[in-house]
């Protein structure tokens, strides 16, 4: 029984053992399923990592490599700078702005690159140290930059401070823009706002400043000065026969002829020389004695006597006639000092041209009462006979090569039946205060030629003259908005010219009554767009929606490589404000082909039409003929 007992408590022992034996296999065996699968999870999970960290590497080259074409690519000068003014880095297009290699920037002063190191630039250097101080959040700047082959450009800076990291010492980050051209164009337009671009000499606004200050320099120092008026004798005669190009040949020789008389005058005289308009000339000579003055006279018309053109069997001698303006004396401004000069010149030609007179104290009162006597009454005579008439001349439209509309202008018909321009009478009529009237003609005229040619079924777009004073009528409005009532015109086919003079006065008033004409459905445009920085001013301030650039600038285009990059300047700023341009003195197909290149809208000169009285409701075939020489510029 025992022995039966002990071996069944081994057998049940042993049971038990594998029983345990059993269990512990099967949790071990779970135990590693579970620690496999837990360890392929972790491998899936680290190639996941590794697949995305590639992936980050692979984007980061790629940000890394756009960042560097970007750096290099960009149009800008990209530095960074040291506290001392040593150059850390610079991109591609800073190495090859600046001619240098990298290795030959790299440690190199930023200073050592101003073509000028002067105060200026140690001032610079002091605020880029600040900058990086943390004094300073940034800065900006001009300087000029000198280039590796000795060339300096212009460069706009802007710096501002970079950190580069926790340890590591802050840069200066520099960006610098290359604005030369722009700088050249600024400074070509400064020079055009004071000089004639055909001569070369100053243009009448720089005159009539340089007259007022040699007036009131004379007049402080109590010094003998002079004004000489220079009119060149029966010039239209050559226009007319050998044709403008000439004409504009001759002018420049004068124009040399009179610079290098100048020049031979002693510098103490402070002698300046001008272009008044057309062939009128003047010299300014301070402090100079009345024998001197016609020793000079003498010399001018013996040089002009020397120019002669000869062209188609056709021979020209140049003279002139010149007036004499001693001063200080009874004048009390420059304008009168000029009209005392031109009256001087008058008496010259009556005297039998190609000779000088002086003006003298006693002449002042005779010329002034006998001018104004005389205009004051062919101006009223006009008015009360019909005398003043209408002339149009057609206006291109250069992209569709078809008459766009025309301009008016007035003209005077003297007692001789002779056509007198408005540039004779404008003036005068001003001072005599008889321009309301003839503004007042010209706006009831046009607007009635419109409405007849309306109700004769042809929609014709004209362009209304207003004179410099036309903002001054506190009718204008009124009578523009009878004048389209009672003529029933359609005002969006009536576009009013002004020129800067007409708005100079009070740029407020004009741009209000402007507005009120506008809402009647009428346009604006401005004349002589970029003769003077004050164009811009009242392109910015005036609602006008075309520009017409100014003849000087496209007479003679074709040989003028300068007047071209004005004109495409021109234009641009145009386009940029949003306004229509229009180019005056267009005189051949040439000019037209090289406007349409710069973009301009409209054509205006003898090329496209002559003014005349009457409106041809369809274009003169010579129009189209002209233009279909060459027609794929206008595609």
């Amino acid at each position: 029984a025992n022995c039966r007992v002990a071996a069944l408590c081994f057998v049940a022992f042993l049971a038990l053992h594998i029983l345990q034996q059993l269990a512990l296999r099967r949790l071990l065996s779970s135990r590693t399923r579970s620690t496999t699968a837990r360890l392929d999870q972790l491998t899936q999970y680290n190639q996941d990592i590794n697949l995305e960290l590639a992936h980050q590497m692979v984007t980061l080259s790629q940000e890394r490599d756009q960042a560097q074409k970007i750096l290099h690519n960009t149009q800008a000068i990209i530095m960074t700078v040291h506290e001392d003014g040593e150059i850390a880095s610079i991109n591609r297009f800073g190495v090859g702005v600046t001619g240098f290699s990298d290795d030959e920037l790299i440690g190199k002063s930023f200073i050592d690159l101003y073509a000028d190191k002067s105060g200026l630039a140690l001032k610079d250097l002091q605020s880029m140290s600040a900058i990086v101080a943390g004094e300073l959040d940034s800065y900006r700047h001009e300087s000029r930059l000198c280039c590796k082959d000795g060339a300096e450009r212009v460069i706009l800076w802007s710096h501002s401070r970079l950190t580069t990291g926790q340890d590591a010492k802050p840069l200066l980050l520099c960006v610098g823009l290359d604005i030369t051209d722009r700088k050249q164009l600024e400074e070509k337009l400064g020079w055009l706002a004071d000089h004639d671009s055909l001569t070369l000499l100053y243009n009448r606004r720089r005159f009539e400043a340089e007259l007022e200050q040699a007036l009131e320099w004379a007049q402080s120092h109590n010094a003998l000065s002079a004004l000489l008026f220079i009119d060149l004798d029966n010039f239209k005669d050559i226009n007319d026969s050998c044709g403008h190009q000439a004409g504009d040949r001759l002018l420049q020789k004068v124009a040399g002829t009179l610079e290098h008389l100048v020049d031979e005058i002693d510098a103490s005289s402070h002698p300046i020389s001008a272009r008044l308009g057309g062939d009128e000339f003047a010299i300014i000579l301070r402090n100079i004695d009345d024998e001197s003055v016609g020793i000079l006279s003498d010399r001018i018309l013996q040089a002009l006597n020397s120019i002669r053109h000869h062209q188609d069997d056709i021979s020209f001698q140049l003279s002139c006639s010149i007036g004499i303006a001693l001063f200080p004396g009874i004048e009390a401004n420059a304008n009168e000092l000029l009209s005392n000069a031109d009256y001087a010149m008058y008496q010259a030609k009556l005297f039998g041209r190609n000779r000088y007179h002086v003006f003298q104290q006693q002449d002042a009162n005779r010329q002034q009462s006998q001018q104004r006597m005389l205009w004051r009454e062919r101006i009223e005579s006009a008015l009360r006979e019909n005398r003043f008439v209408l002339y149009y001349q057609p206006i291109l439209n250069i992209q569709t090569r078809t008459i766009s509309h025309y301009e008016t202008l007035v003209r005077l018909i003297d007692e001789e039946g002779q056509v007198i321009s408005p540039k004779a009478f404008i003036d005068m009529a001003e001072k005599l205060g008889l321009i309301p009237e003839i503004d007042h003609f010209i706006v009831e005229s046009a607007i009635e030629r419109q409405g007849r040619l309306l109700r004769q079924g042809h929609d014709i777009t004209l362009a209304i003259n207003l004179s410099g004073k036309a903002f001054d009528n506190p009718e204008l409005y009124d009578n523009i908005v009878a004048a389209i009532e009672r003529h029933r015109a359609r005002a969006e086919k009536l576009i009013f010219e002004i020129t800067e003079t007409a708005a100079v006065s009070d740029i407020l008033a004009a741009e209000k009554v402007m507005a009120k004409i506008q809402a009647l459905g009428c346009q604006f445009a401005l004349d002589d767009f970029g003769v003077g920085f004050t164009s811009f001013l009242y392109l910015r301030e005036l609602p006008v929606e075309y520009v017409k650039i100014d003849g000087s600038f496209v007479r003679d285009l074709v040989n003028n490589t300068d007047n071209i990059v004005l004109v495409k300047a021109l234009s641009e700023v145009a386009i940029g404000f949003n306004k229509l341009s229009v180019a005056e003195f267009v005189d051949s197909l040439q000019t037209l082909h090289i406007l349409a290149e710069a973009r301009v809208n409209y054509a205006q000169g003898y090329f496209i039409g002559k003014p005349s009285q009457t409106i041809p409701v369809d274009p003169p075939n010579f129009y189209q003929a002209a233009i279909n020489e060459n027609t794929a510029v206008y595609r």
